[in-house]
């Protein structure tokens, strides 16, 4: 299924704003090109975005943050493909740049690349170790290969120090519940909630957490909170019905509960 791009907008779009505000080039035209490319962006006009940042990389070919901004232009219009060979373009101008490399490894994310995005992400982490996003974007490939260890490895990293960013927060939670670590994702779902007392995806994935540990109670506690906020909730009514009848039981019924839905498609 493909991943939601909604992250990937607002990232573009700040991004290119953002990094053109500050451009310099050595060539008029290259500065002219620039300021009007950064105007049709403003706009979310791509394709004369598009249509500038190529004449500028003809004005001023040599510097590789151009090449950026013309990924950039063309991820945010849809054309992924263009978008990584102008990534590749700006890798090959500056090597030792960790920018080309995490535009280049969150494209491919969009494209479920996962292999392709490790690899990336990989390298910008060489460069500068400290870059969080290279973390988020690492962190979500290696959750969609279900490699859990190395995920949860980049969502410490992640989040050392802090518990606000709730799309990682829920992310790893949901890492840690597969490594069975239950404490430590009920610890984050827990976070979460504290959040926002109105997060229905915490609230499910903690009840399959406690389910997880036969801790029934508490998870009849967090399906009824789920049905509280939206009474036609099917994942929260089941899984209610599932934990009553496990704790009428004498001993919890076999096997594994069913799985719940993976964190949203997204970094």
């Amino acid at each position: 299924m493909p991943i939601s791009s909604k992250l990937y907008v607002a990232i573009i779009a700040s991004g290119l704003i953002a990094g053109l505000g500050s451009l310099k080039a050595d060539s008029k035209d290259a500065a002219r090109y620039g300021r009007q490319g950064l105007e049709a962006a403003k706009k979310k006009n791509w394709p004369e975005a598009i249509e500038n940042y190529k004449k500028l990389t003809e004005a001023d070919p040599k510097d590789g943050k151009n090449y950026i901004y013309l990924g950039l232009a063309y991820r945010s219009s849809g054309n992924k493909e263009e978008a990584v060979a102008s990534f590749t373009k700006a890798i090959e101008l500056a090597p030792k740049n960790p920018d080309g490399y995490l535009q280049r490894g969150s494209s491919y994310l969009t494209q479920e690349k996962y292999d392709l995005a490790i690899a990336d992400t990989t390298e910008v982490l060489k460069l500068d170790p400290s870059n969080a996003l290279a973390h988020r974007y690492r962190g979500f490939a290696y959750l969609r290969k279900q490699d859990w260890k190395n995920a949860v490895e980049d969502y410490d990293a992640l989040l050392k120090g802090k518990h606000n960013d709730r799309e990682p927060l829920i992310r790893r939670a949901y890492v840690l519940m597969q490594l069975k670590e239950y404490d430590r994702s009920i610890a984050d779902y827990t976070e979460i909630i504290k959040e926002n007392p109105k997060d229905i995806e915490a609230y499910l994935g903690r009840a399959y957490v406690y389910e997880g540990q036969n801790d029934f109670a508490k998870g009849i506690a967090d399906s009824d909170t789920v049905l509280q906020l939206d009474p036609t909730n099917e994942d929260a009514a089941s899984r209610k019905k599932r934990l009553l009848t496990k704790q009428s039981q004498a001993t919890p019924a076999p096997g594994a509960p069913t799985a719940p839905t993976p964190p949203a498609k997204s970094p």
